[in-house]
């Protein structure tokens, strides 16, 4: 079965960002409270999703209203785990937000057979606990971002 997602993960500092991923990341922080979200990151990763035609080529109109395109920013704080996503299907950006220590991760072998991406459970901000599947590449950049966000929100339960 050919992949319906062609997704490439970069590490990246913070100014590096899309500029309307982190306009919006600076604005949630600002009516959360979340402090200087940007200068405080630890780690900070976007994702480029391209939706790819059933025979594996890219697709390069959008198919029922929806955008071929999707950009993923993820930013951790040594508190906070931010996700911002621009495309898609409603062609607006969201940003959610949570506390390290109510987040829970978990894999699905259905959805994502290669294992390049995870659910995030969390009581976001401003919003009840929902979950959230957060995509990456399977890129080394992509297995990173999956690895040290592991490492970042066992250690935070620890705590």
């Amino acid at each position: 079965m050919n992949p319906l997602y062609e997704r490439t993960t970069a590490r990246c500092v913070p100014a590096e960002i899309e500029p309307k991923l982190r306009y919006r990341m600076v604005e949630h922080a600002q009516t959360y409270a979340l402090g200087d979200v940007l200068h405080n990151a630890v780690y900070c990763f976007e994702t480029l999703s391209r939706r790819l035609n059933p025979r594996g080529r890219p697709w390069w109109r959008a198919v029922r209203g929806l955008r071929t395109e999707r950009r993923t920013a993820v930013v951790i704080t040594p508190s906070h785990l931010l996700i911002a996503t621009t495309g898609g299907r409603r062609r607006s950006t969201q940003v959610r937000s949570a506390l390290l220590g109510g987040v829970r991760l978990r894999h699905s072998h259905r959805k994502d057979p290669e294992g390049s991406g995870t659910y995030v459970t969390a009581p976001w901000a401003g919003h009840p606990s929902a979950r959230f599947y957060l995509e990456a590449g399977g890129n080394p950049d992509g297995r990173a971002l999956l690895n040290e966000l592991r490492w970042v929100v066992d250690t935070s339960w620890r705590d």
